[in-house]
Formats: C-alpha cells, structure tokens, sequence
C-alpha cells in the first residue's frame, strides 16, 4: 500500500527499523520463524535511502539527511556521500533484519534514488560524487553487511538502475511493473531479450510478477507466461492467491515449478508477425533432451509456424503427444497469444 510511504498515513512510529504495528503486531521475526517451519526462506522489501519519517538512527546524525524530498517511497532521503552512512548506518539496518531472521531482500526504489540523488548532487556532503557512484557505495556496504543473504535490486524500469550495480545483486528487476498482457510482453520479454546476456552471467534477470487470472491473462496468455519465465530462467514470483486460480493454470505452475536454472540456448528476436522461438537444452544422466517454445505475440490471428527436425522425437511437452515427421518437417498453427511447447530427442539407434 503506497499510502503508508505517506507520515500522515503510516502508523505511529512506523519506519524501516520499526514494522507496521497493525499488519503485524507480533513485529516481523515471529513472522520469518513461521515462514522458515513452513519450509519458505523468509523474504523482507526494504528501502534502505529513504524512509516514511526521520527514524531514531538518522535523527541522532543530521548529517546523513538530504533536504526533504516527497516521493511514491517516503520523502526523508539519506546521503551515501556523507561520511559514516555507508559504513554505520546501512550495516545498523541490516544487521537488524538479519537478526529477525530474514534471508533474502528486494530492495526497491533505486531509479527514485538516482533522481533525488541528481537533483540534490550540490547538497551532498560530496557533491563532486556522481549518483550513480552514490548507489555503489551504499549497495557495497549492504552487500557486506547482508553476507549471504539474496539480494533482488527492484526496480529496472530504468535502464541506470539495472546497470549500476549488476555484480552486486544475485538478481534484478529489469522493467516497470507487470500486470497486463502489453506489459508482459514490453516490461518483460522485449526487456529480457534486452538484458539475456546477463542473465546468470551478470544476475538472474527477473521480469516481475508472474499474474495468470483473469482479467490479466486469458488461458493462453498465462501459459505463455508461465513458459517463457521457465526457459529464460528468471524467478517466478507469483501474483496471483493460489486459491482463486482453476485447475488448468494450477496444472501449469505444477508443471514448471520450481524455476529451471537454465539460460535459453537460443532466444529469438521478437518481430511483428513472425513466432517467437526460444531453446534449452537440458543434459542430465537420465538423458538428453531439447524444450522449445514456439510463441505468437499476435493478439488477433493465428501464426503458423514449420521447423525441421530430423533424426529426433518430437512431443507435446504438455499431453506427451507425439508428432509425425517423417519428412524431418513439422507445421504448428499456434493461436493468438498462445505458446507450443515442443520437447525433443535423439532417436535412439537399434
């Protein structure tokens, strides 16, 4: 809820040290505990520049504080320029989060942070240090003081934000908010297939939430959806409550759940028209074997789509049925939106 970034609207003496009193009254430790004996790595958002109100750490060194700045995230903004902000207080934030048991963090509102940095780069403690410079230091000493901890830099709606500090965060968003079919394929893939050659060479790329349920996604759209996080490999974060989903979207997170730690083999360009194709090859000791998506972006008219396949077997990922290509040669009609997913291998000599 956004409203809580604003002083009049949070509770009373909630900011990022203190949680929100009435959504949890038990404090967030209690919290991480039950979601570890449920077996979940216990997971906390946090906003470690900016915060609702003046806390008690920032209020005790004025010197931390740029001049008051309202955003979406809260309008007190700190200074990673200003001697000690980097070295005490973001290690005195996560060693306090570390301490209520949490192991994993999204830490959001970094394209917020290089705006207000750039507009106040005269008012730091040392103006001759760049924004985007400012950010690498404090994400540094987080990433000291968080250890192991997994860490999801949120969000690259920006393109300065996704490249400032890629080898400090195991993952990152890299595009605004995913709700909407358009913003599945502008927000998600057009801004993997900008970033896939660092997926997992620099971090794990992470195209937002994965949202199935109408009115979002029809069926075909959500089993596009649910594929191509799959085989590029990015996290699927889910966006929908599980209940409210029906069998054949429950089928799909099923059957593609958990995430392969794969990177596509072969992803291809997204152009208007044509079926979208994207390749992995898995090699396990069981065997080899080959998943392909073929994708019609179009949402209006059906796409066909032939490929040659010879000396393989050639199935449907989803029923196991088998196609004929006896010519090595397969033609697929694939419906608007929708995605084919192909699994192949070698037929074996006798």
């Amino acid at each position: 809820d956004h409203s809580r970034f604003k002083p009049q609207d949070a509770d009373e003496g909630e900011d990022v040290l203190t949680p929100r009193a009435s959504a949890y009254p038990r404090g967030l430790a209690p919290l991480a505990a039950d979601l570890k004996a449920l077996g979940f790595v216990p997971g906390l958002w946090v906003s470690c520049i900016c915060d609702v109100r003046t806390n008690a750490l920032l209020a005790a060194r004025p010197e931390w504080l740029l001049p008051r700045t309202e955003t979406w995230c809260g309008g007190v903004w700190g200074d990673p320029t200003a001697p000690g902000f980097c070295e005490e207080y973001i290690p005195r934030l996560f060693a306090a989060y570390r301490s209520w048991g949490y192991e994993a963090f999204k830490w959001d509102t970094l394209p917020h942070a290089l705006l207000v940095l750039a507009k106040q780069q005269s008012r730091q403690a040392d103006p001759r240090v760049q924004p985007r410079e400012a950010i690498r230091r404090m994400v540094s000493a987080g990433r000291r003081a968080a250890g192991p901890a997994y860490l999801l830099s949120c969000s690259g709606e920006t393109d300065a934000a996704v490249e400032a500090c890629p080898d400090l965060f195991d993952a990152a968003r890299i595009g605004a908010d995913v709700w909407q079919w358009d913003d599945f394929v502008r927000e998600g893939v057009d801004r993997f297939l900008k970033y896939a050659a660092l997926q997992k060479s620099g971090f794990r790329c992470d195209m937002d939430n994965l949202v199935l349920r109408e009115p979002y996604s029809t069926l075909a759209q959500a089993r596009t959806r649910v594929i191509l996080h799959a085989l590029f490999g990015v996290p699927m974060t889910l966006g929908d409550e599980i209940a409210d989903l029906d069998d054949a979207r429950i089928e799909l997170l099923r059957r593609m759940l958990p995430t392969f730690n794969v990177r596509p083999l072969s992803v291809g360009r997204r152009v208007h028209g044509e079926i979208f194709r994207t390749r992995v090859d898995f090699v396990r000791p069981e065997g080899s074997w080959t998943l392909e998506a073929f994708t019609n972006f179009e949402t209006n008219r059906t796409l066909r789509a032939t490929f040659s396949c010879p000396g393989r077997v050639v199935s449907d990922f989803w029923s196991g049925r088998r196609f004929s290509a006896e010519s090595g040669i397969i033609s697929l009609e694939i419906p608007a939106c929708d995605t084919v997913l192909l699994k192949t291998c070698l037929i074996e000599s006798r």
